[in-house]
């Protein structure tokens, strides 16, 4: 899990792994959504397909990154984008997800 801070807008990104025990990513989109200025998700795989790619595009993450180890390129230009777009789709994700059962789950969110 990274967080990218954007500030003065608050956290701008947050890149994790697709498995997050005891949850995954789409828990985590689903909280991030609940948040005043969602940050985008980046979601990470390295056994991803394009049907893993299409869900977390289509469930309002930003995109997938595939293949382990990652091209450092590839992540600065993908987390970059997520910054610039943040606007664009912050609150997209909040009806999707909650169709994948993360409805019901509690979160307090800080700002520094």
């Amino acid at each position: 899990l990274a967080i990218v801070d954007g500030n003065p807008g608050g956290t701008a990104a947050v890149i994790c792994d697709h498995q997050l025990p005891p949850h995954d990513w789409r828990w985590l989109l689903f909280q991030l959504g609940r948040l005043p200025a969602p940050p985008n998700l980046i979601v990470c795989s390295r056994i991803a397909d394009d049907l893993l790619w299409a869900e977390v595009l289509n469930l309002g993450a930003f995109d997938l990154l595939l293949a382990e180890p990652f091209d450092p390129e590839e992540v600065l230009r993908v987390t970059a984008s997520a910054i610039r777009m943040r606007p664009l789709n912050a609150i997209s994700a909040i009806p999707l997800c909650a169709a994948h059962g993360a409805s019901g789950v509690q979160t307090t969110a800080t700002r520094s």
